[in-house]
């Protein structure tokens, strides 16, 4: 049996509607899967920056490499209308890391950037470490599916601790392991700004999520924690259950496809049952066993002590 419980309700519908308004002056162009390669870049951006000066570009799943970022860099660092910039599944490497990097440092106009699946590693991410230190306009930096792990997120965790603008971070499906979560356990202890966290797909395992669970236990910030598939089982459980009792900010936790039995998930509902703030629980794919009648009981206290908590938040709006 599934055990996901989440709130649907209307007022985070209201708030969602919120995030997606748009400026007064909006303009997005797409060029998703052209076939661009870098002798096209200099082109499209005359095109869509200079001429159009649109504010949302798409270039994701084409073919550019650090030469393309190059030239998108050079265009970014005076640029002051783009806010969205997707660059999703291209070939940019470390070097074209490094040159988007530099120019945001300059850059006061860029909130969004997306550069998931670009072979990213330890040098792109030591200079985006840099750029997180200083930058004041980024509030979402998408680096899934790259090449970081605990080295890689340590540049990125020591920048997050001076950091007063990044909401929302993803670094899904990479290779971070325990000791990378502790690096971003530790940036959690300063940041005051994060707001989402997504770790889906990594190998933190129970160690990691001590170090991550122990952080929250007195951050402010974070609303959204995604731990899908990190190999976490009934201790890293218990651990979040302590939290879960104590932290009043986190409203989502994904858990889904980990090895939490069911002595994992009596922890963690146990631990609902004083904690007023969470509304999303996702513990589906967990080896929870085989006893269909515990995992009613199970799914039924869990659905009710969700429900509890949006109508509690309902009621205080």
């Amino acid at each position: 049996m599934a055990l996901k419980t989440s709130n649907t309700n209307t007022s985070l519908q209201k708030n969602e509607e919120k995030i997606k308004i748009k400026p007064k002056y909006s303009l997005e162009l797409s060029y998703r899967e052209k076939n661009l390669t870098d002798d096209d870049i200099e082109h499209v951006l005359n095109e869509a920056i200079i001429k159009q000066k649109c504010t949302n570009l798409n270039l994701s799943n084409n073919s550019i490499t650090h030469e393309g970022a190059e030239i998108i860099a050079k265009v970014l660092h005076d640029n002051q209308t783009l806010v969205v910039l997707d660059l999703e599944s291209n070939r940019i490497g470390d070097k074209g890391a490094k040159h988007l990097a530099i120019a945001l440092l300059e850059n006061k106009t860029l909130t969004i950037l997306n550069l998931r699946d670009n072979r990213i590693g330890t040098n792109g991410a030591k200079y985006f470490g840099d750029t997180i230190r200083t930058n004041h306009t980024l509030n979402t930096i998408d680096l899934a599916i790259n090449h970081i792990g605990d080295k890689e997120v340590e540049y990125l965790a020591d920048a997050l601790r001076n950091n007063h603008t990044l909401t929302v971070l993803n670094l899904a499906d990479n290779q971070i392991r325990s000791t990378g979560a502790q690096h971003l356990a530790n940036a959690l202890r300063y940041n005051q700004t994060l707001i989402k966290l997504n770790l889906y797909t990594n190998q933190i395992g129970d160690q990691g999520t001590e170090y991550l669970a122990d952080a929250l236990q007195n951050n402010q910030t974070l609303t959204v924690l995604n731990l899908s598939l990190n190999q976490i089982g009934d201790s890293g459980a218990k651990y979040l259950a302590d939290t879960i009792r104590n932290n009043q900010t986190l409203n989502t936790l994904d858990l889904s496809i980990n090895r939490i039995h069911t002595i994992g998930i009596q922890h963690l509902i146990d631990a609902l049952e004083n904690n007023q703030t969470l509304i999303t629980l996702d513990l589906c794919g967990n080896p929870i066993g085989e006893n269909p009648v515990l995992q009613e009981k199970l799914h039924i206290r869990l659905e009710k002590l969700i429900q509890r908590n949006n109508c509690n938040q309902i009621a205080n709006m």
